[in-house]
């Protein structure tokens, strides 16, 4: 089952990126601008009156700005620099993964990741490995054997291994 369409994915996150970001330093360049022809074309008489008005439409506009800085554009950054280098070539194919339980979800820039502890073997040792999913409300049994590609450890691909030899 592919959980990332990673063309698809990797579209959707550039176009995103680069509107969001044109966008806002659209508006704030247009709301600069007004701001100073505003304060350049006020007659002398009046000139008080709209100094107000433009303190106050200046502190709303970099509150506003920092909102959206620190908020909402972290988020769509990451989800642009994720898929920027993601491609299948790059995956990390892991064989046989046996699913145990998910752990408490993680915050990364904004962003939040399930994390499932999957437990692996190689040679007589067993370890057991964190893997993330983005996005997507995937359930796996507890128990199964699932091959999975992953790309920085969250999960792309996962194929049921029980129901391949069933």
């Amino acid at each position: 089952m592919e959980l990332i369409n990673i063309n698809e994915f990797k579209k959707k996150a550039k176009k995103r990126y680069h509107l969001h970001l044109l966008l806002s330093l659209l508006v704030l360049a247009v709301c600069i601008t007004g701001l100073v022809l505003s304060l350049v074309l006020t007659p002398f008489d009046k000139y008080m009156p709209f100094m107000i008005i433009n303190i106050v439409f200046s502190i709303i506009l970099v509150v506003a700005a920092l909102f959206y800085y620190i908020n909402i554009f972290p988020v769509i950054s990451h989800y642009y620099r994720y898929y920027k280098n993601m491609s299948i070539v790059g995956l990390d194919r892991r064989r046989s993964r046996t699913y145990v339980s998910e752990l408490e979800n993680k915050n990364i820039n904004h962003v939040s990741y399930r994390v499932l502890v999957f437990l692996y073997k190689e040679g007589e040792n067993e370890y057991k490995e964190n893997l993330f999913v983005l996005d997507n409300d995937i359930k796996f049994k507890e128990g199964g054997k699932y091959k999975i590609a992953t790309y920085r450890n969250v999960i792309v691909k996962s194929e049921d291994l029980e129901d391949a030899n069933a």
